[in-house]
């Protein structure tokens, strides 16, 4: 028998705000909603250039911080992925 899927599976990511301004040394924190609501919160950060901000993912919040002078991009990913639940 298949194991049961969580319920329910990730869809969407709302993060607030949608950019951040940091000086170095500096840290900010964004906030973020996996939906629906219900569904696994954890999530993992991708940053395109890791030299630029650290960052760090724990209950809704997602902490960052200002390593150097720059610009980078990040993206969130949510949740696990199970194969029998696609």
């Amino acid at each position: 028998a298949r194991p049961r899927c969580p319920a329910p599976l990730p869809a969407s990511i709302q993060v607030t705000p949608k950019s951040l301004t940091l000086r170095v040394g500096e840290k900010g924190t964004l906030d973020v909603k996996v939906l629906p609501e219900g569904a696994d919160q954890s999530v993992t950060v991708g940053i395109t250039d890791r030299t630029i901000v650290a960052a760090q993912a724990a209950n809704g919040k997602l902490t960052v911080n200002a390593l150097k002078a720059g610009t980078t991009n990040m993206g969130v990913h949510a949740g696990k992925v199970w194969p029998w639940c696609r």
